[in-house]
């Protein structure tokens, strides 16, 4: 199975293997950012959650508006640059 494929690898031309390649980052790199996105806002949530119950705080926000104070948070700093 993998001498086939090392193979039919050998016999792709270079400028196919390169388009291959190209249309691979171009899917994974935008995906990969969305979940890092993704990732960091539920984290922070999380993190954002468990204080205010390990705390007693009762002000704990909900994840939306947990994500609508990071984005205005990051549009102010933007706005500030």
């Amino acid at each position: 199975m993998a001498r086939q494929l090392q193979k039919e690898l050998k016999m792709t031309p270079a400028w196919e293997r390169k388009k291959n390649r190209a249309k691979q980052i171009l899917v994974g790199f935008p995906l990969t950012i969305i979940l890092v996105v993704v990732n960091v806002v539920l984290v922070g949530w999380l993190i954002h959650v468990l204080h205010a119950v390990f705390t007693d705080a009762l002000d704990h926000m909900s994840l939306y508006e947990w994500t609508e104070h990071l984005y205005f948070l990051a549009k102010n700093i933007v706005e500030k640059l």
